[in-house]
């Protein structure tokens, strides 16, 4: 159809503009050629379905109607419309189409073309209010043009819509996972990612979409990514590795986890990924690293990475033909120290002498702190060095220096024992016991002396190996059993618990006392496990007093300072209590005043823990140690024991006696009970009473006694001392 040369032509703008920018340029053309004040866009779902609004551009609907308001009037007279192009106008009867809009609208007329898909389906509606007058012919004549624009703008957005909402539910999918989440094409260049993705980087969506790795990190971080991403499409599948990534808050640790992903046609089409912060998990891991391996004090090696380190070293003497000297070093009368301004002040004049050791030694060398005030030194003896004497005296000198801390000055001597290789051993193991062995030589002589491991000292170190060969089997084998020594209430004389006491019994070398294998069972870790046969088999023999209704009797079981370090201790106590079915209040456990001290954090998770299972709690050989009562005020114990040196001397040692009164004075002070451990006499008994003790354990009341005989006892009526 030919337009009228009057009539201006749909202007060029039309055949490139899309969307809202073709409804609005229709809009205005209308507007300034005819008048016409609002345009509405209407889509048909189905045949049977009501329009819709589908878009409304106006220049100023009143506001007391909106675009979908004014459609729902309008759907009764559009359901029954069936020509292409028509024009309703208010001069009709009230009947009519326009009769229903509101007077407010001041609609004259409503001009509509029928929208139809390219198989000529009707798909909607494009109205046109209010103009025309003289030109309508011609404004039909445009607006069929328009319509036919218009049907296929409204195809497109129909096709459009669910694509679009398709998309953003997707991306809302995405955004709603909090690990972040990227997806590149082939190029390396980013199509998409989530919104932890943008929070990680730092970097915004718009920021990151259509650049390539170079575009968001930096170039030797972007060489490795690219470099993975090539070779992940070269192979294809999936692809892990850690790298690191420059984020917003500097650079963390990051395990990438990509795969490739393909079109519809099975090609590669990109690669997506999503990446795991991994920076606290890697700095934790080398924090336990670093505490596998060095000592907290001091900085130095413990005695893990110095058995590592000596293996290396002997390595490379062999091959290079040189002498290895291990010195063995213990500080003399370090404990005064540690009693006399506590161990915060004890640990910084160890990191001070740890310090001094290492600035007198070369840098090859190694200096190890084994715990305490024990300290290992690996030298090499090369041809052009010093001989391992002038060495040890160069430590010793640097020792003696006066350390001034807080205004005080501490001094200090040390004991030295010193084994070579290969004139003393080629073992590791060796060396260490023999240098060890060499310096208890030297502190047993004079403070302050050197000793050179000779064969006379082989003797100890061989029986000491031996012994604890032995003792490995025995725990094998079982030849350990328990004894059980009677706790008194001091009130009644009656019996009230008993303190489960270890003892080994050889084949061939008979009773083997507790000081003798105890220390080397700890030395060896070997306390772990026969720590827990202990447990166990006080907690049966618990039992069997329980079944019997042999009275409200607690036995108590000593806890060693490596057990009590056990980070899964709670956890092995509450297994054996739940596999031998005694009441918690049944068990008591004893630890070290020292034990209690050394990690008050760990100390109070143990103590609360057991205290909320219902064990009763004894801090052992109280008054040997060094604890605050600031401290010791907030650990969740019910008794305090009086180490038995205090009570030897009782009534007629002045010192003894004052101390014993002040523990007893200071254990009422805290709630606590106070139980006076190696009661031998009646006068030492009259003397705790006196003091309000409230119970007693000494060979006065007896002695140790097989389960057996501990058994008979509490079934005989028990007559109290004095």
């Amino acid at each position: 159809m030919q337009l009228p040369v009057n009539i201006p032509h749909l202007p060029d703008v039309f055949l490139a503009a899309t969307g809202r920018t073709f409804f609005t340029c229709l809009l205005r053309h209308f507007q300034s050629c005819f008048g016409c004040q609002q345009l509405l866009v209407a889509s048909i779902p189905d045949d049977k379905a009501p329009a819709t609004l589908a878009a409304a551009f106006d220049c100023g609907f009143p506001a007391d109607i909106t675009p979908q308001a004014l459609l729902e009037h309008l759907a009764p007279a559009l359901a029954l419309e069936r020509d292409q192009l028509w024009v309703w106008t208010a001069t009709q009867s009230a009947e009519g189409p326009l009769g229903t809009l509101p007077p407010s609208l001041g609609v004259a007329s409503v001009w509509g073309c029928r929208l139809l898909d390219e198989s000529s389906v009707h798909i909607g509606y494009l109205l046109l209010f209010g103009g025309a007058g003289q030109d309508s012919a011609q404004l039909l004549t445009q607006l069929r043009w328009a319509g036919l624009r218009a049907s296929g703008e409204l195809q497109r957005q129909q096709m459009q819509g669910p694509l679009q909402r398709q998309a953003e539910l997707h991306q809302a999918v995405l955004n709603a996972i909090p690990m972040p989440i990227f997806f590149k094409d082939t190029e390396g260049r980013y199509l998409g990612c989530n919104g932890a993705f943008e929070k990680f980087l730092g970097k915004s969506r718009q920021q990151i979409v259509g650049q390539d790795v170079y575009g968001v990190a930096p170039n030797d971080l972007a060489d490795v990514y690219r470099q993975a991403d090539l070779d992940l499409l070269q192979q294809g599948g999936e692809q892990v590795y850690e790298a690191s990534v420059a984020t917003g808050e500097g650079t963390q640790r990051v395990i990438f986890h990509k795969a490739v992903f393909y079109d519809a046609d099975g090609n590669k089409a990109g690669i997506s990924g999503t990446l795991v912060d991994v920076t606290e998990l890697r700095a934790a891991e080398d924090e336990a690293q670093y505490l596998t391996h060095f000592d907290t004090i001091t900085g130095l090696p413990n005695q893990t990475l110095l058995r590592d380190r000596l293996e290396q070293e002997l390595l490379h003497a062999q091959h290079g033909g040189y002498e290895l000297a291990v010195l063995c070093l213990d500080l003399d009368c370090f404990k005064k120290i540690n009693n006399a301004y506590g161990h915060d002040f004890g640990d910084q004049v160890l990191a001070t002498v740890a310090q001094r050791m290492c600035e007198a030694l070369e840098d090859e060398d190694t200096v190890a702190r084994l715990g305490g005030d024990s300290f290992i030194v690996l030298a090499q003896l090369r041809s052009a060095r010093t001989s391992a004497r002038e060495i040890a005296f160069q430590l010793l000198e640097a020792i003696r220096q006066p350390i001034r801390l807080d205004n005080r000055s501490i001094f200090l001597s040390a004991s030295v024992g010193i084994a070579l290789y290969p004139h003393d051993g080629n073992e590791a193991r060796v060396l260490l016991s023999q240098a060890d062995a060499a310096q208890a030589r030297a502190k047993q002589k004079q403070q302050g002396d050197l000793r050179f491991f000779t064969p006379a000292m082989n003797t100890a170190v061989t029986e000491q190996l031996l012994l604890e060969e032995h003792l490995r089997r025995a725990i094998e084998e079982r030849h350990f059993f328990l004894l059980y020594q009677p706790q008194v209430d001091a009130a009644t004389g009656q019996v009230i618990g008993a303190e489960a006491l270890l003892r080994w019994r050889h084949p061939q070398w008979g009773l083997i006392e507790p000081d003798r294998f105890i220390p080397l069972a700890e030395q060896t870790q070997l306390i772990r496990p026969l720590g827990e046969m202990v447990l166990l088999q006080a907690c049966q023999q618990a039992r069997r007093w329980q079944d019997a209704e042999l009275g409200n009797l607690r036995v108590a079981v000593n806890l060693s300072p490596m057990q009590f370090q056990d980070q899964d201790l709670v956890a092995k106590v509450c297994r054996v209590l739940d596999q031998t079915g005694i009441e918690p209040c049944r068990l008591g456990l004893e630890i070290t005043e020292t034990e209690v001290m050394r990690d008050f954090d760990h100390a109070i998770h143990c103590l609360t823990r057991f205290r909320e299972i219902g064990l009763h709690l004894a801090v052992d050989d109280f008054g040997t140690g060094y604890s605050s009562l600031s401290y010791l005020k907030h650990f969740p114990i019910d008794l305090l024991k009086i180490d038995r040196t205090f009570v030897s001397g009782l009534p007629d040692c002045r010192d003894d006696a004052a101390i014993v009164t002040a523990i007893v004075a200071m254990g009422f002070g805290l709630g606590l009970h106070v139980m006076a451990e190696g009661v031998e006499t009646a006068d030492q008994e009259r003397f705790l009473v006196d003091l309000g003790c409230a119970a007693f354990q000494g060979y006065y009341y007896g002695r140790p006694l097989s389960a057996e005989a501990f058994t008979r006892l509490l079934c005989t009526p028990w007559v109290a001392h004095g």
